[in-house]
């Protein structure tokens, strides 16, 4: 099944363009969603708008940038290792890892993804670090638990093969 897919690959620079996401000013764009209240909060002088949705996935869209590493539909969000909090406790404890760290130091992003089939309640999220498939590279990310390699659709001139390394995680305490 692979993982998910959209055009662009970010480089060492910058990232894809953003969907979504904060505005300048910390105000959420707004959105089609159909469930969920706005909510002024005062702060300072300014009255700024915060927009809550009851499905977690559709917050997390209109906090977090939306990149595009693949050739399908699905939104991948660009996350930091601080953003860890949005995971299930069982998986907080990746931002200590090595592998991950490694993967974020050198591209300034990590991806986060909900990725199947929603209408029949099957859907997984994926967390993603960029790098590239070699086979020192898949021994390090099997050790330190992402297993998983998909290439991004456009690849660098000098070095093909780009993409990111993946596990599963979830967002809900299992515990």
């Amino acid at each position: 099944e692979g993982m998910p897919s959209k055009e662009g690959m970010p480089g060492k620079e910058g990232m894809y363009r953003s969907e979504g996401g904060v505005s300048g000013g910390g105000i959420p764009k707004e959105s089609g969603a159909v469930k969920g209240k706005h909510i002024a909060k005062e702060s300072g002088d300014d009255l700024m708008q915060e927009e809550f949705f009851e499905d977690k996935w559709e917050q997390l869209r209109h906090m977090y940038p939306t990149v595009h590493p693949f050739a399908d539909e699905r939104q991948y969000l660009s996350i930091t290792p601080r953003d860890f909090v949005i995971l299930g406790s069982e998986y907080q404890k990746m931002v200590r890892n090595s592998f991950l760290l490694h993967g974020y130091y050198n591209y300034r992003y990590l991806v986060f993804a909900r990725v199947g089939d929603e209408a029949r309640k099957r859907v997984r999220y994926i967390l993603g670090v960029p790098g590239h498939y070699y086979s020192s590279e898949k021994y390090m990310a099997s050790m330190f638990g992402f297993p998983h390699f998909v290439l991004a659709k456009k690849q660098p001139v000098q070095n093909g093969r780009f993409g990111y390394w993946y596990a599963d995680v979830s967002m809900e305490n299992t515990d």
